[in-house]
């Protein structure tokens, strides 16, 4: 079980629909590929302060329900939240919190991560920076939060680039085998499996608008023989997309 932390509900909106949305990266045993970013192998959930009571009740149920009780059994979950969900709810057996965005205050970064390692259990948290934002671990260990080791970014890609070995070798291809090996460093197959996730991405974000639009021109077409006239329409992921990040 996995948390991870935005800073706007419009970030988990996007996120939550891109990552349902898109094909799965995993290995395939089948022919059609199962829908979701880690397919039947993981659920992706969202809670935030305009979720409703009811809804927010049920996500939160089926993230933390037992693997026996489950229709697939060992399937990991991931719940996508603000800090709705850093405070006052009890998520037990959760192994990780990912911090996405770093929140403004320190208090609820101690929160954020405090959803893991309860009841005597080990836990992990990881909080994503960008280089501008280094100041901040500055500021977490003047507030006494120490400890804190860095995680390589090439090494994990290149564990999960192992992982997801089919869609390394689709990247190492649509680089056109630049992506194959380096001199220096022997395979860059961490840099081919992150370039074709983003081209997955981008891709599911564009087929939908694509999709959308050609609805939408043949529902036009029916409101103008009526007299209706109407403006254009994106796509869903698109829309989301502009709410999250402009």
């Amino acid at each position: 079980r996995a948390v991870v932390f935005f800073s706007t509900c419009n970030s988990v909106d996007y996120h939550h629909a891109l990552l349902n949305a898109m094909d799965s990266i995993m290995n395939q045993t089948t022919e059609e590929p199962e829908k979701g970013i880690f397919g039947n192998q993981c659920r992706i959930f969202k809670l935030h302060g305009s979720v409703s009571h009811t809804d927010r009740q049920h996500t939160i149920r089926q993230f933390l329900k037992p693997h026996k009780d489950d229709t697939n059994d060992n399937k990991a979950a991931i719940l996508l939240a603000t800090d709705v969900a850093a405070r006052g709810l009890n998520l037990q057996n959760c192994d990780w919190t990912i911090q996405y965005d770093p929140p403004s205050e320190v208090s609820d970064y101690v929160h954020r991560a405090g959803r893991v390692a309860r009841a005597g259990r080990a836990g992990h948290s990881l909080l994503f920076l960008l280089p501008s934002e280094r100041p901040y671990l500055d500021v977490l260990k003047q507030r006494g939060v120490k400890n804190l080791p860095g995680v390589s970014l090439a090494s994990t890609l290149d564990a999960a680039a192992k992982v997801c070995s089919d869609m390394t070798k689709e990247g190492v291809s649509h680089s056109g085998g630049g992506l194959g090996q380096s001199k220096h460093s022997g395979t860059r197959a961490g840099e081919a499996f992150c370039s074709e996730l983003q081209r997955r991405c981008e891709l599911c974000v564009k087929q939908d608008d694509e999709e959308t639009r050609k609805a939408h021109q043949a529902k036009r077409k029916e409101e103008r023989k009526a007299g209706v006239r109407s403006g254009p329409v994106n796509g869903e992921l698109l829309e989301l997309a502009r709410g999250a990040f402009l």
